[in-house]
């Protein structure tokens, strides 16, 4: 995506639909060599949720990765061989990886609510910070 909340997301498109039309927030990239198109996935993916692409966007009041931008974007490509099997095991191991991702928002949640009931415990005086120390 080109801008918002999801600048730098990114997904395949496998001709689900016979004509399909998009957005001009939207980026559009092929590969122009052997590369598979899943490496640009997960090449975006790996930049998008690494930082990299936050700091490339313009940032003024949302994230925006002009197309001029994305051209821009360095491209690692390794041989083809390697290639695959880099993404076979991405692909192989991507479920343990969301499960992850999943296990650590919910701890998050977590976190978040204890959080907020030790400051509501802090505040109601049902615990005592006076003497905490750093």
């Amino acid at each position: 995506t080109e801008g918002g909340v999801t600048v730098g997301r990114s997904a395949i498109w496998q001709d689900e639909i016979e004509e399909c039309y998009y957005q001009n927030s939207l980026n559009r990239a092929r590969s122009i060599t052997s590369l598979p198109t899943l490496w640009l996935y997960y090449w975006m993916f790996f930049l998008t949720n690494n930082g990299y692409v936050d700091i490339l966007s313009d940032k003024a009041t949302f994230g925006h990765l002009t197309n001029e931008k994305m051209k821009a974007i360095p491209l690692v490509i390794p041989p083809s061989s390697e290639s695959y099997r880099i993404l076979n095991t991405l692909q192989k191991n991507e479920h343990y990886v969301e499960k992850e991702i999943s296990n650590i928002h919910a701890t998050i949640r977590k976190l978040k609510e204890y959080r907020t009931a030790i400051i509501s415990a802090a505040v109601t005086g049902k615990i005592d910070v006076r003497d905490w120390e750093k």
